[in-house]
């Protein structure tokens, strides 16, 4: 979220849709956001008259924190959790979660395919209870 709040005119790149951002330690890492979501920034920026070296967003990271979860009923780290188990459930590959979530290691990324297990597992278990009942 820090990294989100962290953000300034000159980390975009609106011709080639990119954003750069600074994470933990100078680790650097450029995102690909919705086009959408591009235009939307540049209409606020150009809106709120934002200096190219100024932070995009002033809220600091506790009200952020507390909005998304007063919208959501879920704590952001959750919200996190949620994407990386469905982006996998729906076919993505390990390696781009993990530049996706920012991680550096995909030891930590692997995390969500505990998750993934028990969730296969799950369904696993009801689809069996369905067709021991149905075809016994």
């Amino acid at each position: 979220m820090s990294e989100v709040l962290g953000i300034t005119p000159d980390d975009i790149d609106f011709r080639n849709r990119t954003i750069q951002i600074h994470g933990k330690g100078s680790r650097d890492r450029t995102v690909y956001p919705p086009r959408e979501l591009l235009y939307d920034l540049r209409d606020y920026i150009a809106d709120k008259g934002i200096e190219r070296q100024n932070r995009i967003f002033t809220l600091t990271r506790q009200r952020v924190f507390q909005t998304i979860k007063e919208l959501s009923g879920r704590s952001p780290h959750k919200l996190r959790h949620t994407f990386a188990v469905n982006y996998l459930e729906s076919g993505g590959d390990l390696r781009t979660l993990q530049k996706i979530l920012g991680h550096s290691s995909l030891k930590t990324t692997s995390i969500y395919l505990d998750l993934l297990d028990s969730t296969v597992q799950d369904a696993s278990e009801k689809y069996s209870r369905f067709f021991y009942q149905k075809f016994r």
